[in-house]
């Protein structure tokens, strides 16, 4: 009964019948709780664009699921997406002790660090993204900032042109003007100290 719900659940998702597939997956959950429903259950939601509730899914799933690594994952994105850095360092930390060969929450943490202006940890996060996953390109964007901050042009100039070299259409880039600009002036920064 559980199981058929469930897959009646998923087929409902497939045809983009939100409101009744997590209706499906919560009727699932009152029979028996797994972290793979709370995180069926966030999905619904985040498709319905209902952060509110997604989050809240997911804070439920924690409560009866605190070591699971993928609500631990999704619980860091949410709480960054919210600007809540501290909340979402302290999950993806925890997701870290599950699987650390995971590029992603490191890039989680550096996002972190860097919001909390802790910069030096910021870039050792965002470095040890890189290592597991070099085509990882919004490291390299981040990277680029935090030499900026600190005053260290030539590396700043040196990852943003990586970020544009392994992301050359930054039509989506939601910074894209501002880091052009960026680079132009950092061009002319540079010629002059020379």
């Amino acid at each position: 009964r559980r199981d058929e719900m469930v897959e009646d659940g998923d087929r409902l998702f497939q045809k983009r019948k939100f409101y009744q597939s997590i209706e499906n997956y919560k009727n699932a959950l009152k029979i028996k709780k797994s972290p793979r429903l709370y995180l069926k259950i966030y999905s619904g939601y985040n498709a319905l664009k209902n952060k509110v509730l997604a989050r809240a899914y997911v804070e439920d799933g924690l409560k009866n699921f605190p070591e699971d690594y993928y609500l631990n994952k999704i619980a860091a994105i949410t709480n960054i997406r919210s600007r809540r850095y501290r909340e979402a360092l302290v999950y993806a930390e925890r997701a870290l002790e599950r699987d650390q060969s995971d590029y992603t929450l490191y890039t989680y943490l550096g996002l972190c660090y860097f919001h909390r202006k802790n910069y030096d940890t910021a870039l050792q996060q965002f470095e040890k993204s890189l290592k597991l996953n070099s085509d990882a390109v919004e490291n390299y964007y981040y990277i680029g900032l935090i030499y900026d901050n600190k005053e260290n042009y030539a590396q700043a100039l040196k990852y943003y042109n990586v970020f544009f070299k392994l992301n050359p259409d930054t039509k989506n880039f939601k910074h894209r003007e501002w880091i052009t600009q960026r680079i132009r002036t950092l061009k002319i920064y540079m010629q002059k100290k020379k």
